[in-house]
């Protein structure tokens, strides 16, 4: 299983359970909020988990955010062709809770807390620019109830009079399961939360995730440990990870004392060696720098993917036109075969008109074949 941490969000690589993870906490934007969570980069690597993975998760804890930013991260899971699945593990306030929607089978942990309303913004100007931006907002508004829609199998005048009214709807995960916007309701409890979330201020809310979503200043191991500690005792999250730190894991208990950014190759393949010498399958750790070239490589890829298939569309399409002219060309055969074995019965071509038939003043036109049967009739004539 192998970590790419990243300041408000962790991708996943599960191989052990064959499934990719995104880890999606904090706020959702760069463009407005300068650490938010960046919608290209979200689209990129959940790109790369479609291309390994059949299935994806996406764990949202999220107070909302951009709208620009946050119908991307909506479209990609929406349309994916992988089982995706979304997990509410705290909130998913506003575009948090759009996100939410976009799984195919949407989880709520026990405990958390869904808020949805209409589309927030600010415009400095006359009193034009404010009815244009309150039009613009409007029609986001209907987007974004589009999506409710979809999701819960509500009609849209119900979603627009009861949770897109210009107040802040809140769900538990039993409200929300009632209303069809949650499919399972989990055991686990819902983490990293604010406290008194119903009355916290939208900006103390911003902040609170702010700082949640800072790098933390711990050791390498720290960080290894918080991370895989589930999966070496399944059976304890809370064990003191005392298998990592024995003799069988020299190199890792090695790093304890070395900064993240100090972190060098051949380090990280020592303690992967390590962990495949004792049989443990689907953990590997990467160092990031390896992590951003592999993304930066499939990126790549996806691009080139996509310059094939359209040059695969431009071959196919000429082999149509070429399979159409073998036709044409095969029907003129045909009917100059049929002229040359019946030189007494020219062929008539569509549009010919028997004796007697049309104006005397029509032009007559001559064909190609009409031309031939009159050579040879010339040449018959010439027998004595």
């Amino acid at each position: 299983m192998s970590v790419t941490k990243k300041p408000f969000y962790s991708v996943v690589h599960n191989k052990a359970e064959n499934k990719g993870e995104i880890f999606l906490y904090g706020i959702i934007g760069a463009s407005i909020w300068e650490q938010g969570n960046d919608s290209k980069q979200f689209v990129l690597e959940f790109k790369i988990l479609e291309r390994e993975f059949s299935r994806i998760d996406i764990h949202i804890n999220s107070p909302g955010g951009s709208v620009w930013d946050g119908l991307p991260m909506y479209n990609v899971i929406r349309s994916s062709s992988a089982d995706t699945h979304t997990y509410c593990d705290g909130i998913a306030y506003s575009m948090g809770f759009m996100i939410f929607l976009a799984g195919k089978t949407s989880h709520a942990a026990k405990g958390s807390l869904l808020m949805c309303h209409n589309v927030l913004g600010g415009v400095y100007g006359n009193a034009k620019d404010l009815r244009s931006a309150a039009s613009m907002m409007d029609k986001h508004d209907e987007i974004l109830c589009d999506l409710i829609v979809s999701k819960s199998g509500k009609d849209k005048d119900f979603v627009m009079s009861n949770w897109m009214n210009f107040e802040d709807n809140f769900f538990t995960p039993t409200e929300a399961k009632d209303s069809g916007l949650v499919d399972v309701i989990e055991d686990y409890d819902a983490k990293e939360v604010p406290k008194n979330l119903k009355n916290i201020s939208r900006d103390e809310l911003v902040a609170f995730f702010q700082n949640y979503n800072s790098e933390p200043s711990q050791s390498f191991l720290d960080k290894v440990i918080e991370g895989v500690k589930d999966f070496f005792n399944p059976q304890n999250s809370n064990t003191d990870m005392g298998l990592i730190t024995t003799n069988k894991f020299k190199s890792l208990s090695a790093l304890a004392k070395v900064a993240a950014a100090a972190i060098t190759a051949d380090q990280v393949k020592a303690v992967n060696d390590e962990i495949e010498a004792e049989g443990i399958s689907g953990v590997s750790f990467v160092l990031d720098a390896d992590m951003q070239e592999t993304i930066e490589a499939a990126a790549k890829v996806v691009g080139l993917e996509a310059s094939i298939s359209a040059k695969d569309t431009e071959i196919q399409n000429l082999k149509n036109k070429i399979t159409a002219h073998e036709a044409t060309i095969s029907e003129q055969k045909t009917k100059l075969d049929a002229a040359a074995e019946n030189p007494d019965t020219p062929p008539k071509e569509e549009g010919d008109k028997t004796a007697g038939e049309g104006n005397k003043d029509d032009k007559v036109i001559k064909t190609p074949q009409d031309l031939e049967y009159e050579k040879i009739q010339a040449l018959q004539n010439m027998i004595p």
